[in-house]
């Protein structure tokens, strides 16, 4: 499909007559988003509306041509663009998923390394032809009706007015996936979009944002001055390869972050290999989440009692084990967990399983 970056300012009727509005998908700040029928080749796309009156300087359109040219199994294809002097509509492949941000803890830690590889894939690819993203967060990575990863919004970051600090709304999701340099007003570069895909992995793996704020204020001081933990600190359980390759990927200096392809292939080789497993304790990290983390000896003090007090509960209202067995069973649960907390969760998890499915077959599927 032609891009319609020759055309002088085609108004809103020349769109509308190829383009029949379906229904809303969404809207935000600084866009309006649509499903529309394209009556010339007969299949539906994505429509976003830019009514905010940004002027079109030669710069953006530049970015916006060269994000049309992009060609990518990972990245949403741009077919199309109008400008009308006042408003922007922008067609775009329509993708039928979901953006990780409403995914949470349905993806499994090898999901996250597996479209972690999509997702610096289509990155490489944009950047070896000149365009950064700038706006890399998990409103703007989707995850197709196969699973796999399309990235949105290349090219457009001027556009929708990601890479500045002005206006609301969704300013708290984009500067907390803002690279350092980028909140301190410096030069954006492409290890800008890598430490934002770090970030974003980081997240989905750890199951909170370290730095994210209650204002885009606090965001953006949290961003600009601070560094996050370890990906380790709040995960422990991985392996330490990959709390290595995404720690680098969120270094604070962009010289000291890897180059996209480079992490890609990394994380690549940590799925062949098999080091990275489903973890499928995602839900029971999170409900222990201030126990889980490296820490002293009171933290693990509190896991313990709390070990040993569900148990004793959980056994003594469905007992499954001779009584004798109680004690001893708890005992041992609570003492590999004073000493390594992930695995006294795991023991105690399934110590548990045979009193629940002891009760009934479905409780017992819903407990796992």
């Amino acid at each position: 499909m032609p891009v319609a970056a020759h055309n002088p300012a085609p108004h809103y009727a020349d769109w509308r007559d190829r383009y029949e509005l379906v229904r809303r998908i969404g809207s935000g700040a600084s866009a309006e988003v649509f499903e529309a029928h394209d009556r010339v080749q007969n299949e539906p796309v994505a429509l976003k509306i830019v009514p905010d009156g940004r002027a079109l300087t030669a710069r953006i359109v530049r970015e916006v041509e060269a994000a049309a040219a992009l060609e990518h199994p990972n990245i949403v294809a741009l077919h199309d663009w109008f400008s009308d002097g006042a408003s922007s509509v922008l067609v775009w492949e329509l993708v039928r998923g979901e953006s990780l941000d409403r995914l949470g803890d349905r993806l499994r830690d090898a999901d996250v390394v597996a479209l972690g590889v999509e997702l610096l894939d289509a990155i490489a690819c944009a950047h070896r032809q000149g365009i950064v993203h700038r706006d890399v967060k998990p409103q703007n990575v989707m995850l197709d009706e196969h699973g796999h990863v399309k990235v949105m919004d290349f090219g457009i970051a001027h556009l929708m007015g990601a890479d500045t600090l002005t206006g609301d709304g969704d300013l708290i999701g984009t500067v907390a996936y803002m690279s350092p340099e980028q909140a301190q007003g410096r030069r954006v570069q492409p290890a800008s979009d890598v430490y934002s895909a770090g970030v974003v992995l980081y997240e989905l793996l750890a199951g909170e944002h370290p730095l994210r704020g209650g204002t885009p204020a606090e965001t953006y001081s949290n961003v600009a001055t601070a560094r996050l933990p370890s990906l380790g600190e709040l995960r422990p359980d991985l392996p330490g390869e990959l709390v290595d390759l995404i720690d680098a990927a969120c270094a604070p200096r962009p010289a000291d972050r890897p180059a996209p392809a480079d992490l890609r292939d990394d994380l690549d080789d940590l799925l062949r290999e098999g080091l990275v497993q489903a973890g499928g304790l995602r839900r029971a990290r999170r409900l222990f989440r201030p126990l889980w983390r490296a820490g002293g000896a009171v933290e693990r003090a509190g896991g313990a009692a709390l070990s040993a007090a569900t148990g004793i509960a959980v056994l003594d209202l469905l007992p499954a084990y001779p009584q004798s067995w109680t004690l001893p069973l708890v005992a041992v649960c609570t003492a590999v967990w004073a000493v390594l907390p992930e695995a006294g969760l795991a023991l105690l998890l399934g110590v548990l399983a045979f009193p629940v499915f002891n009760v009934s077959l479905s409780l017992g599927a819903a407990y796992l």
